[in-house]
């Protein structure tokens, strides 16, 4: 045990080589013996496990909300078509031959709901950088 604890040493000053003097005065003297018992007793260990399961469990939710926006937005748009094809139809059907106050008004609900689904990626992005 004492030769992986002086390897672990050798290893931690050969890192700390590259810092300003003062740095590696301090890491030597306060931080990485703590460091080398802390690794010998499993502690560093388990937090990164913790930290690792977390991270896990951020990441499959962040993923969960994602796909459930990205379901929602294509049920929205679904709908939407559906009720720009009846609204075509009805125009045919009364043959109307002004068709731009049509293709206008669907412009302007097409652009509502990509400005919609914007804010809602850029609230789910806040979201998920909050979490």
């Amino acid at each position: 045990m004492n030769d992986k604890s002086e390897e672990i040493q050798s290893l931690l000053e050969n890192m700390t080589s590259t810092l300003p003097y003062i740095y590696q005065k301090k890491m030597q003297e306060d931080i990485l013996p703590h460091l080398i018992k802390s690794l010998f007793n499993g502690t560093v260990c388990e937090i990164v496990k913790g930290l690792l399961d977390i991270q896990h469990l951020t990441e499959k939710n962040l993923y969960n909300q994602r796909i459930k926006l990205i379901t929602a937005h294509k049920e929205q748009k679904q709908l939407m078509e559906l009720k720009q094809k009846k609204k075509s139809s009805e125009f045919l059907a009364n043959n109307r031959s002004d068709s731009s106050n049509m293709r206008l008004a669907q412009s302007q609900e097409i652009e509502s709901a990509s400005s919609t689904r914007s804010k809602d990626i850029g609230l789910q992005s806040r979201k998920s950088r909050s979490a």
